[in-house]
């Protein structure tokens, strides 16, 4: 994902309007009084605003800024809105010569807004909230092919946008698929926001992405091998993204495109692309979640991908069986045989719902990384 510096104004139009996002609670107080003669800016290259949440229910955020006046002091406030308990003021570091201020901060599970104050010869010169959500939540990522990746027109797109955030390759025609919805189903369920890097990519099988972890050739007219396709795509946004936001699990959606794959080489590969993205964020216990996915039909090609799935649960540590995608029949739920449609959609939503249970978060260790 590229990131970009995101400045600001905070104003009394942006008290009002992210005030206004929220269904859960009453706006922030009335009473409280909003001044802006300066402005304020949130650097989103530096601060951390979306963390994975411990099982002990806690994460830390990192706020680091920029005003646009001078101040000698700054506080912050964070109010809850979703789960989450709410802070008093706290101080911000501050570097007067800079006009900047950073914090870290350890909030319980939920989402937040957080308020601002600069503070000038004893008066309080900027008074808003910063433009942005602050979100101790669920954190996961996706590796698979066109079904994870999402294919117009199909696509769901009502579901929370506060609180259930999706993030899209930078390119034209990337879209939620369903995840936007199983993102609403787990943030209702545990009452925290959620991440998904929706990193899916289509035309891809599971030997493909077990082979370019560690740049070894293949034949397809998609993807290059030689720049290790389609794997590097899913590494540079792990190291760039989720090494900092961290992850409770990665979502696997694989064997469509297997049926042509001999059984052992799903379960291999499948092993090599674990163990890389294990070992480029030094977490070798991280869950993945292996979808059940085929047509459903009882012919030998996708009876072989249904061992092979259900070998890998077996024989991989730490894997956890995914949504039961192979529920979704052909005939009428998959438009081309393959693809799914709007009711598909909602099927494999809930379906992944379904597995994504407490327990799963009680015996799950999310990857959580240090500040």
């Amino acid at each position: 994902m590229h990131k970009r510096l995101l400045t600001v104004s905070i104003l009394f139009i942006s008290i009002f309007i992210l005030g206004a996002c929220s269904s859960d609670k009453e706006p922030i107080s009335p009473n409280d009084t909003f001044l802006a003669p300066a402005t304020a800016s949130l650097d989103l290259q530096k601060s951390k605003t979306f963390v994975q949440r411990s099982n002990t229910n806690e994460g830390e955020i990192v706020i680091q800024g920029q005003a646009g006046a001078a101040f000698q002091t700054a506080k912050i406030k964070f109010t809850n809105r979703v789960g989450g308990q709410s802070t008093d003021w706290q101080n911000l570091n501050v570097d007067v010569a800079n006009k900047q201020f950073s914090g870290k901060y350890k909030l319980i599970g939920g989402g937040y807004y957080a308020q601002i104050q600069l503070i000038a010869d004893g008066k309080v010169v900027t008074d808003g909230l910063l433009p942005t959500t602050i979100n101790v939540g669920e954190v996961f990522a996706v590796i698979g092919h066109s079904l994870a990746e999402g294919q117009e027109p199909y696509v769901i797109l009502d579901y929370d946008r506060t609180w259930c955030q999706i993030k899209l390759w930078p390119i034209p025609g990337a879209n939620p698929g369903f995840w936007g919805r199983v993102a609403e189903y787990t943030k209702k369920n545990l009452n925290v926001p959620v991440l998904i890097y929706n990193t899916g990519q289509g035309g891809t099988t599971s030997i493909q992405w077990g082979k370019s972890a560690y740049g070894e050739p293949f034949e397809n007219k998609i993807y290059d091998w030689k720049i290790r396709y389609p794997y590097a795509r899913f590494e540079q946004s792990l190291l760039a993204d989720m090494s900092k936001t961290g992850l409770r699990a990665i979502l696997v959606v694989h064997g469509e495109n297997d049926y042509n794959e001999s059984e052992n080489d799903i379960i291999y590969f499948t092993r090599r692309y674990i163990q890389k993205t294990r070992d480029l964020i030094k977490q070798p216990n991280l869950p993945f979640l292996i979808a059940l996915s085929n047509a459903g039909q009882d012919t030998p090609d996708q009876i072989k991908v249904r061992r092979a799935q259900k070998r890998i649960l077996q024989e991989i540590d730490n894997t956890f069986e995914g949504a039961n995608l192979q529920a979704i029949k052909d005939g009428g739920m998959r438009w081309d045989g393959v693809h799914y449609n709007f009711a598909a959609l909602e099927i494999a939503a809930i379906q992944w719902k379904e597995v994504l249970t407490p327990l799963f978060f009680q015996v799950s260790k999310p990857f959580t990384p240090a500040n």
